[in-house]
């Protein structure tokens, strides 16, 4: 549930200067859903990247800066589940808020597979939507297509 609440909040902070560089704010009147149900007007307390609370009230800690939500809903990360990966692709989409995004053809090499499997199961901080993929679609008999 980390990066899909991420990534939202990194659509509600895009180019936001109140996000510290090591991933720590606090989100203050956001309309949380959290992919389930609404929760209501909460505040979101995120440290080193991590959301560390979600309740209705949360004081500030020492030095944090403090974002206003104005009851903006804060949702999971969203998925599309049918893209063709073109640079720059995934950061687009983390940018908007979709944490992942399945890849319906690709002529991606194996190097670029493999860093897409291993961004999937790191733990850090990361910059484009995870992407899983086909590689080569199902094409009709007689096709020959270039391999990954």
């Amino acid at each position: 549930m980390r990066r899909t609440i991420i990534g939202s909040i990194a659509a509600l902070l895009i180019s936001s200067p109140a996000i510290a560089r090591d991933g720590s704010v606090l989100i203050r009147n956001a309309r949380v859903f959290d992919g389930t149900r609404m929760l209501g007007t909460r505040d979101v307390l995120v440290q080193a990247g991590r959301i560390t609370s979600v309740a209705r009230h949360i004081g500030a800690p020492s030095g944090i800066e403090v974002v206003e939500a104005h009851e903006r809903v804060l949702i999971p990360g969203l998925i599309d589940g049918h893209v063709h990966v073109f640079p720059g692709a995934q950061a687009d989409a983390l940018r908007f808020g979709v944490t992942t995004v399945f890849d319906m053809y690709s002529l991606a090499d194996r190097p670029t597979i493999e860093r897409w499997r291993q961004q999937r199961v790191a733990d850090g901080e990361v910059g484009e939507a995870d992407t899983y993929t086909a590689a080569i679609g199902a094409t009709p008999p007689g096709v020959i297509l270039p391999s990954c």
